[in-house]
């Protein structure tokens, strides 16, 4: 039992560090009031970038199944107003380029 006293008394300033901490990114994480909406990002750069990427992949590689749908559906959620998840979707379509690119090059030196 003094083991435990001995351990949570150790840990005691550690918390007492962390609590504000944790705390405060807690409630900047909360959405802003009704009067002050949040800033809309612009997808724009992502969907550029996997746009990119896509053309880095065309000569190497076929592209995955996915890929050109990925950013179809990027592109239809910016055209909804739904910037955030048209910049995830890119990111997506842009991960699979990148991934495409990287098989087809450790395949090549496979063999």
């Amino acid at each position: 039992m003094t083991t435990m006293t001995n351990w949570t008394a150790a840990r005691r300033p550690v918390v007492a560090l962390l609590a504000p901490l944790l705390l405060a990114a807690g409630c900047a994480s909360q959405p802003l009031a009704a009067g002050n909406p949040a800033p809309v990002s612009d997808c724009a750069p992502a969907i550029a970038a996997a746009e990119a990427a896509m053309e880095q992949a065309r000569p190497v590689c076929n592209l995955w199944r996915d890929t050109s749908k990925t950013l179809a559906a990027a592109r239809g959620a910016r055209a909804r107003g739904d910037h955030a998840a048209a910049a995830i979707l890119a990111q997506k379509a842009q991960f699979q380029a990148e991934a495409c690119i990287a098989q087809a090059r450790a395949e090549k030196a496979k063999f």
